[in-house]
């Protein structure tokens, strides 16, 4: 679970960025509530923002599992990639 999170997290960050880029060569949006929006879903700190959100669960399940592993002695493992 813990790659797929890491890479998540890596390609929302990518996502996020290039929507930023893409929204700096377009006309402001034409209504207040379609700006909100645009500012809301690329905004990393915003409470309503998608990206915090994921950033919050992505800490919450890092923690839950850290605890139930803590409590059985063991520690997450690292993929070994070698054959």
């Amino acid at each position: 679970m813990q790659p797929y999170l890491a890479r998540v997290h890596q390609e929302g960050s990518i996502i996020r960025n290039d929507i930023k880029r893409l929204l700096s060569f377009l006309p402001t949006a034409p209504d207040e509530e379609t700006q909100r929006y645009l500012s809301v879903i690329t905004q990393e700190s915003n409470l309503n923002s998608p990206w915090y959100q994921l950033e919050q669960s992505i800490k919450h399940h890092t923690t839950a599992w850290g605890t139930i592993l803590g409590q059985c002695g063991k520690t997450p493992a690292v993929s070994d990639q070698r054959q």
